[in-house]
């Protein structure tokens, strides 16, 4: 006798992140063969992320998309507090799967996926002149702990999160560990030329403008190495707005040729992105919050040599193939940068190696433990 088909609700409402919207597309497009004829799929979320997961084809998924939906972050709180429990009922789903830990949906069974650590992470909430924010990661956090603690079952993407939600008293025994995929186009790239001696050097930071991304360090350190005569080039992707794009915007226009040396580049698509890797010759990731950072995995895997900051989970995701230094300080960066630069043989070998370790980190790897879990848990 077959065993009953499991009805899976997902609530995708707020999913906006590139990570994010990677991660909910990555599991679909990797849903094991066998258990597809075992499980249906009904996903809620806004039009953009629903067209995309439509465009998947998939059999087993079912895209919704209620009006609230569409009115922006206060509609879609009001949605999740206020109809998903009643939508997840009428729709006779066993489980639901909530792809945002601060949901302030309840009343349903829950398997939680915890992907956001700002509200956990010293130093994050301090860094923003809002109280508005402040209050804001203070709520989140709240419902977090909350959402884990009452779950059936917690998704973590590392030892990190799973650490952190302990130590904040919520300790799920049903939990289960799946690191993200990464997009196996990055592993194509050639590997770098390794001599570099007569060339500019450039660098490579990808991630949004945010105060805990650190970016207006890193253009500090770069540019005391370019006014130290050193030839480089810095490349900032993923655009920015607000106070913190012009505290950046300030530090680069100094009143000097440095501006030449430093492009701030809009959100753009994986293509173009792969296309700057190919141009670069170190990659930066100096963020002091992150709970998998895609990017930082993205550029293990493209086999250039990687500086990175010296915190969890970084750490423990770089494995010792990274240099590591401080992201909060101008000078640490700097001393990175010209170590990395003055023995890029070195970095490139052990760039090679850090390549080959990421490469088993694939969708079908993660989705395959992904929906196994999620179905031994429905």
């Amino acid at each position: 006798m077959s065993k009953k088909v499991k009805r899976i609700g997902i609530d995708a409402a707020r999913l906006r992140s590139g990570g994010a919207v990677a991660h909910i597309l990555g599991i679909l497009n990797n849903i094991p063969s066998e258990l597809s004829e075992k499980i249906e799929i009904i996903l809620w979320t806004y039009p953009e992320l629903g067209k995309k997961v439509e465009d998947l084809c998939l059999e087993c998924v079912e895209v919704r998309c209620p009006a609230m939906l569409k009115r922006g972050a206060i509609g879609s709180r009001l949605w999740q507090l206020l109809i998903l429990r009643y939508s997840f009922l009428f729709s006779g789903c066993d489980i639901l799967y909530l792809m945002d830990a601060s949901s302030p949906s309840s009343g349903c069974p829950t398997i939680v996926f915890p992907q956001d650590m700002q509200a956990f992470t010293p130093g994050v909430s301090e860094s923003y002149k809002s109280l508005v924010k402040k209050a804001r990661l203070f709520a989140i956090k709240r419902l977090q702990i909350s959402q884990v603690k009452r779950a059936k079952a917690v998704v973590h993407l590392n030892r990190y999160s799973e650490s952190v939600y302990r130590s904040h008293g919520a300790c799920n025994t049903n939990s289960a560990i799946i690191p993200h995929g990464v997009d196996e186009r990055y592993g194509e790239i050639e590997e770098p030329s390794r001599n570099i001696a007569d060339s500019c050097l450039r660098l490579l930071y990808i991630s949004n403008l945010a105060p805990y991304k650190n970016q207006d360090v890193v253009v500090e350190a770069v540019r005391d190495l370019y006014h130290s005569g050193m030839r480089l080039k810095l490349d900032l992707v993923g655009g920015g707005e607000g106070a913190y794009y012009e505290v950046v915007k300030g530090k680069i226009r100094d009143g000097t040729s440095f501006k030449e040396a430093v492009s701030i580049h809009p959100f753009i698509t994986s293509g173009e992105v792969i296309d700057l890797y190919r141009k670069s010759a170190v990659i930066l990731f100096m963020s002091s919050c992150e709970t998998m950072p895609v990017t930082l995995l993205e550029g293990m895997l493209s086999g250039l040599p990687l500086i990175c900051s010296d915190i969890e989970p970084m750490r423990e995701i770089s494995r010792g193939m990274c240099r590591l230094c401080d992201p909060t300080s101008a000078d640490s960066i700097r001393e990175a940068i010209r170590e990395v630069s003055s023995n890029y043989d070195s970095y490139c070998h052990i760039a090679s190696r850090a390549r080959d370790v990421v490469r088993d980190m694939t969708w079908a790897s993660c989705g395959d433990k992904t929906w196994r879990f999620i179905y031994n848990n429905a």
